[in-house]
């Protein structure tokens, strides 16, 4: 969790700096990394969860 909240961190600085269709980029990001989080509690493995984050910012890049 630790993880996921310094990513959140990046993304929001990253997408206040940024405008257009980049800044949505970053936004979408953000949504997903608190989905990541959502699934957490639903008590799947954060290996997981965090993988699919990973995966989801790559896809996004």
């Amino acid at each position: 969790m630790f993880a996921i909240a310094s990513w959140q961190i990046e993304l929001r600085r990253r997408m206040l700096t940024t405008r257009g269709r980049e800044q949505g980029r970053w936004a979408r990001l953000l949504e997903l990394s608190y989905d990541t989080l959502g699934y957490l509690e639903q008590n799947v493995s954060p290996r997981l969860a965090f993988e699919t984050f990973l995966l989801e910012c790559r896809k996004a890049s």
